[in-house]
């Protein structure tokens, strides 16, 4: 009679199983999907600026590397119009840390550029300039130093845009701003 008993139990609860599996099944794929939209913004923020050209695409790629020559540069793919950097890597003064305001070992920042030249029409030019930047400093905690990214640097973009700028009024070509 009790065996009889506990199986009548354990039948009601098998619905209720299925429920608690299908529960967890919904709680499991959510934190799969909020985990990988988490990693996805590792990258950090970007940057972008972008300007219109009345020249040739030739006179803006060529203006595009010029601007770009103390940049290691990783993708230069003209007929796709496409130029990417590695990352550049600059010492920064660090902000100072602990009770007693103590410097940083070696504070850094690192930049790296993605610019897109696309013709529009005939002898006008679309230039997009990207910039991600991250900050090698102190972080705290098990790892003490490590790149994160940060806000992208308006003045570095404005200071290749000019560059740019600046050779292609040279040759006569209208920029917009």
């Amino acid at each position: 009679m009790r065996i009889n008993f506990i199986y009548q139990q354990f039948q009601r609860r098998i619905p209720s199983m299925s429920k608690l599996s299908t529960f967890t099944t919904l709680i499991f794929t959510f934190a799969a999907l909020f985990l990988l939209a988490g990693c996805s913004t590792l990258s950090g923020p970007s940057l972008t600026a972008e300007r219109y050209m009345a020249c040739p695409q030739d006179a803006v790629w060529k203006g595009a590397l010029e601007a770009l020559e103390h940049y290691p540069i990783t993708v230069n793919d003209k007929t796709a119009g496409l130029i990417e950097t590695d990352w550049r890597i600059q010492p920064v003064a660090g902000r100072p840390y602990g009770l007693l305001g103590r410097e940083g070992l070696g504070d850094k920042e690192r930049s790296r550029l993605t610019i897109l030249v696309k013709p529009l029409q005939e002898g006008v030019v679309a230039l997009t300039l990207t910039e991600r930047r991250h900050h090698w400093g102190f972080r705290g905690g098990a790892r003490l130093y490590e790149w994160y990214p940060i806000e992208p640097s308006q003045e570095s973009i404005n200071n290749i845009i000019n560059q740019i700028t600046a050779q292609l009024d040279q040759e006569g070509c209208i920029v917009e701003s």
